[in-house]
């Protein structure tokens, strides 16, 4: 999966996810971040998204630090963890 994230003007950022799920069908979603600061001054991005009717919602808590992104998300039946570096 990848993801481009962009600051906003008022201060959010948003989201974009991008990916293939079972190597062959491709997916693509956008997630709007809300950042806070963590108790070490890291920043910390949340997303709650609706999916749809029937599909519940999506959250998720990450924190960067340096040029890692990394937490975890859950959606109706699912959970797991983000990890991401930054390339360039």
């Amino acid at each position: 999966m990848r993801v481009a994230i962009r600051e906003r003007n008022d201060g959010l950022y948003q989201a974009r996810f991008s990916g293939r799920f079972f190597v062959v069908i491709p997916f693509m979603y956008r997630a709007t971040l809300v950042p806070s600061r963590d108790v070490h001054g890291n920043v910390v991005l949340d997303a709650n998204k609706r999916l749809g009717l029937g599909m519940g919602s999506y959250e998720m808590r990450t924190s960067i630090v340096g040029n890692q992104l990394q937490g975890s998300f859950r959606a109706a039946r699912d959970r797991g963890s983000v990890s991401m570096r930054r390339v360039r």
